[in-house]
Protein backbone atom coordinates (compact mmCIF):
# COMPACT_ATOMS: atom_id res chain seq x y z
CA UNK A 1 0.00 0.00 0.00
CA UNK A 2 2.78 2.43 0.88
CA UNK A 3 4.59 1.88 -2.42
CA UNK A 4 1.30 2.51 -4.27
CA UNK A 5 0.86 5.87 -2.56
CA UNK A 6 -2.05 4.64 -0.45
CA UNK A 7 -0.66 6.19 2.70
CA UNK A 8 -3.90 6.34 4.73
CA UNK A 9 -4.62 2.68 4.01
CA UNK A 10 -1.01 1.83 4.79
CA UNK A 11 -1.15 3.56 8.18
CA UNK A 12 -4.36 1.71 9.07
CA UNK A 13 -2.93 -1.69 8.13
CA UNK A 14 0.41 -1.02 9.80
CA UNK A 15 -1.25 0.20 12.99
CA UNK A 16 -3.21 -3.06 13.13
CA UNK A 17 0.02 -5.03 12.66
CA UNK A 18 1.79 -3.08 15.40
CA UNK A 19 -1.16 -3.48 17.77
CA UNK A 20 -1.27 -7.25 17.18
CA UNK A 21 2.33 -7.54 18.40
CA UNK A 22 2.15 -5.13 21.32
CA UNK A 23 2.45 -7.94 23.87
CA UNK A 24 5.68 -9.26 22.34
CA UNK A 25 7.81 -6.35 21.04
CA UNK A 26 10.72 -8.64 20.25
CA UNK A 27 8.52 -10.21 17.56
CA UNK A 28 8.12 -6.95 15.67
CA UNK A 29 9.73 -6.78 12.30
CA UNK A 30 10.64 -3.19 13.26
CA UNK A 31 10.01 -2.37 9.63
CA UNK A 32 6.39 -1.67 10.52
CA UNK A 33 7.39 1.40 12.48
CA UNK A 34 9.63 2.65 9.68
CA UNK A 35 6.86 2.13 7.09
CA UNK A 36 4.45 3.92 9.43
CA UNK A 37 6.92 6.77 9.80
CA UNK A 38 7.24 7.14 6.05
CA UNK A 39 3.46 6.99 5.49
CA UNK A 40 2.82 9.60 8.18
CA UNK A 41 5.53 11.77 6.65
CA UNK A 42 3.88 11.54 3.23
CA UNK A 43 0.55 12.49 4.84
CA UNK A 44 2.20 15.57 6.34
CA UNK A 45 2.13 14.42 9.96
CA UNK A 46 5.80 15.01 10.66
CA UNK A 47 5.52 14.71 14.45
CA UNK A 48 3.84 11.29 14.28
CA UNK A 49 6.32 10.24 11.60
CA UNK A 50 9.25 11.01 13.87
CA UNK A 51 7.62 9.22 16.82
CA UNK A 52 7.17 6.09 14.70
CA UNK A 53 10.70 6.36 13.36
CA UNK A 54 12.11 6.65 16.88
CA UNK A 55 10.17 3.59 18.05
CA UNK A 56 11.36 1.62 15.04
CA UNK A 57 14.95 2.71 15.64
CA UNK A 58 14.71 1.63 19.28
CA UNK A 59 13.64 -1.89 18.27
CA UNK A 60 16.01 -1.92 15.31
CA UNK A 61 19.05 -1.34 17.48
CA UNK A 62 17.77 -3.70 20.15
CA UNK A 63 16.76 -6.68 18.00
CA UNK A 64 17.53 -6.41 14.31
CA UNK A 65 20.31 -4.06 13.27
CA UNK A 66 22.24 -6.84 11.56
CA UNK A 67 19.45 -7.82 9.18
CA UNK A 68 20.21 -6.28 5.75
CA UNK A 69 16.54 -5.94 4.75
CA UNK A 70 15.69 -4.13 7.98
CA UNK A 71 18.78 -1.98 7.55
CA UNK A 72 17.58 -0.88 4.09
CA UNK A 73 14.12 0.04 5.38
CA UNK A 74 15.72 1.89 8.30
CA UNK A 75 17.98 3.79 5.88
CA UNK A 76 15.06 4.65 3.59
CA UNK A 77 13.02 6.04 6.48
CA UNK A 78 16.00 7.96 7.86
CA UNK A 79 16.64 9.51 4.47
CA UNK A 80 13.01 10.52 3.91
CA UNK A 81 12.71 12.05 7.38
CA UNK A 82 16.19 13.60 7.16
CA UNK A 83 17.19 12.03 10.47
CA UNK A 84 20.65 13.26 11.46
CA UNK A 85 23.35 10.82 12.48
CA UNK A 86 22.11 7.86 10.46
CA UNK A 87 24.95 7.73 7.98
CA UNK A 88 26.22 4.10 7.99
CA UNK A 89 29.79 5.42 8.32
CA UNK A 90 28.78 7.09 11.58
CA UNK A 91 27.09 4.26 13.51
CA UNK A 92 28.09 5.69 16.87
CA UNK A 93 25.76 8.67 16.46
CA UNK A 94 22.81 6.60 15.23
CA UNK A 95 23.09 3.83 17.80
CA UNK A 96 20.85 3.33 20.80
CA UNK A 97 20.43 6.08 23.35
CA UNK A 98 22.21 5.49 26.62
Amino acid sequence: MYRNGEWKAATAALNRAVESRREAPERHTHDEYFWLAMAHWKLGDKEQARACYDKGAEYFWQYGSRDPVRARVHAEAAELLSVPGTNPKDKQKSGPKK
